[in-house]
């Protein structure tokens, strides 16, 4: 990635990898870069049978096993010359992930750590070698949320993957500056995706809803977009000097 204020605002011309990027916020993320001008590829798990967003190509991914992890990164590297931009939005969401806490399994706790938490350590540690040893400044975005900050009902485990996502975007940051690589992260409030919306259905027999995915004072909810507007400036040049932050994006609310 050219360090050319000239490109500010701008991923025209950069290699991205978008993880989970066949659906909800990830897929906007991945629309932006295309319609910017980025090479635009996307991981998915069950790739053959994920839509594909137009201008990008979608390739198989499981962010928990390593060695597919770094098959993938090499294959990008090997088609597109280059790795420049990583974000991390793979994710184990809505009603998969929920259950009352005394009913919350050891197995569904760990299963939504390897995806969540897991899966953005294997996917930074492989992308983060290959910027380096393309010798050029890179970026990566990892996912978080607003459940980083503030607790959920029957999530224990999403919250806990989502709360460990901010040290770790800390804990990249300080590593990869070295290598002009910086790591943040967005944390989206209410965002009107599929995938909220099943949350709020019945779970366990009790009706559920997301206690923060409540109006801010900014109105009810945002769209995928307002979060894909965040990740294009932090993949582009003007977000240069920014690193180890958490960028929320959630209407006010946590202000409020």
């Amino acid at each position: 990635m050219p360090d050319d204020r000239n490109s500010a605002g701008k991923v025209d011309g950069l290699v991205a990898v978008v993880t989970g990027g066949a659906t909800g916020i990830g897929r906007a993320i991945a629309e932006r870069f295309v319609a910017e001008g980025a090479h635009v590829v996307v991981g998915q798990l069950g790739a053959e049978r994920a839509a594909q967003v137009a201008g990008a190509s979608t390739e198989e991914l499981d962010v928990r096993e390593e060695e597919g992890v770094e098959r993938f990164v090499t294959g990008v590297v090997e088609h597109h010359g280059r790795l420049d931009v990583l974000v991390n939005n793979a994710a184990l969401t809505g009603p998969p992930v929920l259950a009352p806490l005394l009913e919350h399994s050891p197995q569904l706790f760990r299963d939504v750590m390897e995806t969540n938490l897991m899966g953005t350590f294997l996917m930074t540690k492989a992308a983060a070698r290959a910027m380096i040893a393309g010798g050029r400044p890179g970026r990566v975005i990892n996912l978080a949320s607003i459940d980083s900050f503030v607790a959920e009902e029957f999530a224990a485990g999403y919250v806990a993957s989502k709360a460990g996502l901010l040290g770790l975007t800390r804990a990249s940051a300080v590593e990869l500056a070295p290598h002009r690589i910086t790591v943040n992260a967005i944390a989206p409030g209410q965002i009107f995706t599929e995938a909220g919306a099943a949350a709020n259905e019945m779970v366990g027999g009790q009706a559920f809803a997301y206690r923060h995915y409540r109006a801010g004072p900014l109105g009810e909810g945002g769209e995928p977009g307002d979060v894909a507007a965040v990740a294009a400036f932090l993949a582009s040049a003007e977000s240069r000097w920014i690193s180890g932050s958490t960028v929320v994006v959630d209407g006010g609310y946590l202000a409020s």
